[in-house]
């Protein structure tokens, strides 16, 4: 169960936009309650579930700790990186499930376009709609 209670939950048929990307995002963006991973369903990797735990959970269930300067502000993105097949999606994923956020996964392939500007729009229309949803992780793959 995430940290966002269902009673705030920002459900993605209730957005409303006008602009044409975030329309077709829209349909990429997974609710927390469907994505269907979390860091119990990842065997290994427990070294990185407990970094991306205080790196990701720790300022959503304890942002007191950020405000009053007691640590340092928390990060506003994390890269995972490694050969295909390691499990950075299914990370990101559980992540996401974890701080009830929604999971938007977008190929790199999606965002570049063979017209001029395209591709800058697709990107802001991306930030625009995750801080829409938010909370939100946004996963750029390969």
């Amino acid at each position: 169960m995430g940290l966002i209670p269902k009673s705030i939950e920002l459900f993605i048929q209730d957005v409303v936009t006008e602009n044409e990307f975030e329309k077709k995002l829209l349909g990429d963006v997974i609710p927390p309650t469907d994505i269907g991973v979390s860091f119990d369903d990842i065997g290994a990797l427990e070294n990185v579930k407990e970094t991306l735990k205080e790196l990701v959970m720790l300022p959503l269930q304890r942002p007191e700790l950020f405000c009053k300067g007691q640590l340092t502000k928390p990060c506003k993105g994390i890269l995972l990186f490694g050969p295909p097949g390691t499990g950075k999606t299914m990370l990101a994923k559980a992540v996401a499930t974890e701080a009830g956020a929604n999971f938007i996964n977008i190929s790199m392939s999606s965002i570049t376009s063979k017209w001029f500007g395209e591709g800058e729009k697709y990107v802001k229309a991306v930030f625009s709609l995750a801080s829409k949803i938010a909370p939100s992780v946004i996963f750029v793959d390969e």
